[in-house]
C-alpha cells in the first residue's frame, strides 16, 4: 500500500463551504424562531428547542460549538507558528486563542451573566461599585466585562491587521468587529428598565399600536415581541461575526500551514506501556556494588 500519497484540499472551496454553511445554518434558525419559536400552536418544549434568544437551544449550541471551532483553529496556527521560531508573533495568537477559548466556554457556563448577577448584589458593599450599579442602566455584566472585552477587541483587531495579508481579509475583519460591537449596543438596549427613557422597544410599542396584530400572530405583547425579535437578530448577528472570523482564521490557517507536514510515528501502545514499565524497574532496582 502507497503510504506517499498526498491529501490536498481546494482552500477556496473549503471557505466557500464553510461560509456558506455557517450562514444558511444561521438564516434557518433565524426563521425556525419565527415560524415554530414564535408559534402560538406549538408546545412549549419545542418553541425552547428552536428559540434562537435562549442558550439552552439549538441555536445556542450551534453558538457555542462555532466559537469553540473558531478557537481549535486559531490554536493551530498558534501551534505552526511556535513551531517556525516566530516567538513575539506565537505569543500573540497564543493570547488570542485564549481568548476565543474562553468565549466557548463563556457561552456554555453563562460566566459573564452570572458574574454580572453576582455583582448586582456585591457591588452595594463599596461606594465605587454603588456608584457603578446606579450610573449604569443596563445588564450588570457589561460593567464587569465591556472594558475587559474592549480591550481585547482591540488587540485582536490590531494583530489581525498586521498579520493578515491583503485588504480582503482585514476588511472581513472590520465588519466581523462591526457586528460585534451592533450586538453589544442592541444587547444594551434590551438589558433597560421598560419605563426608561432610552428604551427604544417601548417607544416603538406605544407609537405604533401592534397591539392585535402581535396577540393575533403570535399571542403576546408589543413589547415582549420586539424584545425577543430583538434578540433573536442580535444573536444571529453574532454568529455571523463569528463565522466570517472563523472563514478569515480558516484562511490564514491554510497560509501559513502551507509546506508543513505532518508525522505520526506508529508506535504501539502496548510497547510504549512495557518501555515505560522496564524504566521504572530499572530506577527502582537497587545498585550492586563491584568493588
Amino acid at each position: 500500500m502507497d503510504r506517499n500519497k498526498t491529501l490536498s484540499i481546494d482552500t477556496g472551496a473549503l471557505l466557500r463551504g464553510v461560509l456558506t454553511l455557517c450562514v444558511s445554518i444561521e438564516l434557518l434558525f433565524f426563521t425556525l424562531d419565527y415560524h415554530v419559536n414564535m408559534a402560538s400552536g406549538a408546545s412549549g418544549a419545542i418553541k425552547r428547542l428552536f428559540s434562537t434568544a435562549r442558550e439552552d437551544s439549538l441555536p445556542g449550541w450551534f453558538a457555542i460549538m462555532q466559537t469553540a471551532m473558531v478557537a481549535v483553529t486559531i490554536w493551530l496556527i498558534w501551534a505552526i507558528v511556535r513551531h517556525r521560531g516566530a516567538t513575539w508573533r506565537s505569543r500573540g495568537w497564543a493570547v488570542i486563542a485564549l481568548f476565543f477559548t474562553y468565549l466557548a466556554f463563556d457561552d456554555g457556563a453563562h460566566i459573564h451573566e452570572r458574574v454580572g448577577t453576582w455583582f448586582d448584589g456585591a457591588g452595594e458593599s463599596s461606594r465605587l461599585g454603588a456608584w457603578m450599579l446606579d450610573m449604569f442602566p443596563s445588564y450588570r455584566w457589561q460593567i464587569v466585562f465591556m472594558p475587559v472585552f474592549a480591550l481585547m477587541g482591540l488587540f485582536v483587531f490590531g494583530f489581525l491587521l498586521r498579520e493578515l495579508r491583503g485588504w480582503r481579509p482585514k476588511s472581513v475583519v472590520f465588519i466581523a468587529f462591526g457586528c460585534l460591537a451592533l450586538a453589544v449596543l442592541i444587547d444594551f438596549f434590551e438589558g433597560l428598565a421598560v419605563n426608561h427613557p432610552l428604551n427604544p422597544y417601548t417607544a416603538i410599542a406605544d407609537a405604533w399600536q401592534l397591539d392585535y396584530w402581535t396577540a393575533r400572530t403570535f399571542g403576546d405583547s408589543p413589547y415582549d415581541t420586539l424584545v425577543h425579535f430583538s434578540k433573536s437578530f442580535e444573536e444571529c448577528l453574532e454568529m455571523f461575526a463569528m463565522t466570517l472570523l472563523w472563514v478569515v482564521f480558516l484562511q490564514h490557517f491554510t497560509r501559513v500551514a502551507n509546506g508543513f507536514q505532518l508525522r505520526f510515528d506508529q508506535t504501539p501502545l502496548v510497547a510504549i506501556a512495557e518501555s515505560t514499565d522496564q524504566r521504572r524497574m530499572a530506577d527502582t532496582r537497587p545498585a550492586v556494588s563491584t568493588a
